[in-house]
């Protein structure tokens, strides 16, 4: 018997985690600036690593953990920069994302990342 997480969707976590994953992955600008983020993010991960010999090599999900955190501040600052300036940009995206709370943001960091 396999443990299966309840509330997967189609393939992801959850519900939310997919909608938002496929935001970022279906709008253009919105991919090409969250793959930016990521990116980035990793390759300072990685160069802190190579700095440090002596803390050994860079842990597997080290880069995405971090790349996450990026990814969700930088959607965070964008959300209210946006509504800011321009209200209703991107309050489809949120509702139908649902609960910023439950995404996770590590796994649409590793699937940006293996893009």
């Amino acid at each position: 018997m396999t443990d299966r997480n309840p509330d997967e969707y189609n393939g992801w976590p959850n519900r939310e985690t997919w909608a938002c994953a496929l935001w970022l992955q279906n709008d253009e600008r919105l991919h090409n600036e969250s793959a930016r983020v990521v990116a980035d993010v990793a390759a300072d991960c990685a160069d802190w690593y190579t700095a440090r010999p002596e803390m050994g090599p860079m842990p597997v999900d080290a880069a995405a953990h971090r790349a996450g955190e990026a990814l969700r501040d930088w959607l965070e600052d964008l959300i209210f920069e946006t509504e800011e300036a321009c209200p209703g940009t991107l309050s489809t995206m949120l509702s139908d994302v649902g609960s910023r709370w439950r995404i996770n943001w590590h796994t649409i960091a590793q699937a940006l990342l293996a893009d």
